[in-house]
């Protein structure tokens, strides 16, 4: 299925009609609000972070060693618990603090356009109102022009999803993409494009794709994914 979007066209296989002018028109103005913010992948970090990153992987290491002993058989749970190594990944973790560790926290999530509705509740009626909400402030703050993406951006960028009513909350996906989402696995606001079905559909800027999959990879639940699409200009 191919779809006009902007001037850029691309092909997309998934549950929703990403055809309408509707969201094509968030879709442009969340890549024209992007391309106004600083951007940056991998800000510079502190000794102290640094520090407690390693502690982290080190606690992680220590972790995948107590799961192999028992040939990650989620079944031998309290055994896995009770090993030296992961007493001391556990201990690791407390020293690092990893939630903390979050250097992107801030970026696109401009106080602007911050939702009206807390992120900690996941009804879909709260969703739909949040995103639109967004979208509402946003297309204000662009003045309501007429706006196309840039087809080479759009083709670059990727559109990410999130399921609210499925995510965990464990913040895995935050520690893996540096603050990119948050403890509940939401991405930043200022790239919301649209709720339908249940679902957020959000657009990555080309600079943020590879973090972004650090956090989708790391997400147990899988209630972050990467849209189903060909990009094409």
């Amino acid at each position: 299925m191919e779809k006009q979007v902007g001037s850029g066209r691309f092909k997309i296989d998934t549950m929703f009609d990403y055809g309408t002018s509707m969201f094509g028109r968030s879709l442009s103005e969340a890549i024209a609000w992007c391309a106004d913010q600083p951007l940056a992948a991998s800000p510079e970090e502190s000794v102290d972070f640094r520090h407690r990153r390693a502690l982290v992987e080190e606690a992680n290491r220590l972790s995948r060693v107590a799961f192999e002993r028992f040939n990650r058989n989620f079944d031998e749970w309290d055994r896995v618990t009770a090993t030296p190594e992961w007493h001391q990944s556990r201990a690791l973790l407390d020293r690092a603090d990893p939630l903390t560790l979050s250097s992107l926290d801030g970026q696109l999530r401009s106080a602007a356009l911050k939702p009206s509705v807390p992120l900690d509740q996941f009804e879909n009626e709260l969703w739909a109102k949040a995103v639109a909400d967004v979208v509402a402030k946003r297309s204000a703050a662009l003045h309501g022009t007429s706006i196309m993406a840039d087809p080479h951006i759009l083709a670059e960028g990727r559109l990410l999803e999130f399921m609210p009513s499925e995510t965990l909350m464990d913040g895995a996906a935050k520690y893996s993409s540096n603050g990119f989402f948050d403890v509940n696995n939401v991405p930043p606001w200022d790239i919301w494009v649209c709720f339908s079905e249940g679902t957020l559909v959000s657009w990555v800027p080309p600079i943020l794709s590879e973090i972004a999959n650090s956090g989708i990879r790391a997400n147990p639940e899988g209630c972050i994914r990467w849209a189903k699409q060909t990009r094409l200009v």
